[in-house]
C-alpha cells in the first residue's frame, strides 16, 4: 500500500512539474520580450537570464528523484548523421529562402526593425558581441532546449500519454514561447507569425520522433544548433547595419 501511495503521489507530482514546465517558458517570453522591450538592456539581460533558470528543474528531478547517474552515451553515427542531414536541409532552405524571396521582395522589413531594436535591448552592439550570443545561443541553449522539451518533457510525457500524443503536445508547448518571439518580430496575427509557428511546430515533433527513436539527445541537437545559427546568419543580415 505505501509503495502504491508513493507511486501515485510521485505520478501526480510529475504530472505537475510537467504542466509547469510546458507553460512557464511562454509566460516568461511575455515578460521578457515582450514588456520588458522598453526597460534598461540590463533589466532586459537579467529577467532573461532568470527565465531560464527554470531549464535547470527537469535536472533537479532527474537527480533527486529519479537519482539517475549522469552518463554519456556515444553517438551511433545514424544519429549524427540524421541530425546533420535534417540540420543542414532545413538551414540551408531557410537561408536561401530569405536571400531569394523574402529579403528581395522587401517582406522582412518590419521584422528587421524589431530585429534591430531587440539586439540593441540586449546590449549587442557588435559584431563580435553578435557571434558569441549566436555561439551560446546555437550550440548551448539548443542543448538545453532539447534536455527540457525532448528529453525530459516529452520523455516524461510518455508515461501518460503515446508517444504521438506526447510528441504533438510536448511540441506545442514548445512553439508557445515562439510564438510570443515571432508576433514581436512579424507582427501579431501576420501570416508569418503563423506559418513559422507551424514549423517550429513541425521541427519539434521531428525532434521527438528523432530522440524517441535513438532515445539519445545527439540528433535533435545537432539539428536544432544548425537551424539556429541559420537563422542568427539571417538575423545578422538583417540588423549588420546598426554595427
Amino acid at each position: 500500500m505505501g509503495a502504491a501511495t508513493e507511486s501515485g503521489t510521485k505520478r501526480w507530482a510529475l504530472a505537475l512539474v510537467l504542466l509547469f514546465l510546458m507553460t512557464t517558458p511562454t509566460v516568461s517570453a511575455v515578460g521578457y520580450f515582450v514588456l520588458a522591450e522598453a526597460l534598461p538592456s540590463w533589466v532586459q539581460q537579467t529577467l532573461y537570464a532568470l527565465a531560464k533558470l527554470v531549464m535547470l528543474l527537469p535536472a533537479v528531478w532527474l537527480v533527486c528523484v529519479d537519482r539517475i547517474s549522469i552518463r554519456i552515451p556515444v553517438p551511433a553515427r545514424t544519429e549524427v548523421f540524421a541530425g546533420l542531414s535534417f540540420g543542414i536541409v532545413v538551414g540551408m532552405g531557410s537561408i536561401l529562402l530569405y536571400a531569394l524571396f523574402f529579403k528581395p521582395m522587401g517582406l522582412f522589413g518590419e521584422a528587421a526593425t524589431a530585429v534591430r531594436d531587440k539586439i540593441a535591448g540586449f546590449g549587442i552592439d557588435t559584431p563580435l558581441r553578435f557571434l558569441f550570443f549566436a555561439t551560446i545561443i546555437s550550440v548551448a541553449h539548443s542543448f538545453l532546449e532539447e534536455y527540457y522539451w525532448r528529453g525530459f518533457v516529452f520523455g516524461k510525457l510518455r508515461n501518460f500519454l503515446s508517444a504521438e500524443i506526447s510528441s504533438l503536445i510536448s511540441s506545442l508547448a514548445f512553439t508557445g514561447h515562439h510564438v510570443i518571439i515571432l508576433g514581436s518580430y512579424f507582427g501579431w496575427g501576420s501570416v508569418y507569425q503563423l506559418l513559422f509557428s507551424i514549423a517550429v511546430a513541425i521541427g519539434g515533433i521531428i525532434w521527438c520522433f528523432m530522440f524517441h527513436r535513438w532515445q539519445t539527445l545527439y540528433a535533435p541537437w545537432i539539428s536544432h544548433a544548425c537551424i539556429d545559427a541559420a537563422i542568427f546568419a539571417v538575423g545578422y543580415d538583417l540588423c549588420r547595419h546598426m554595427f
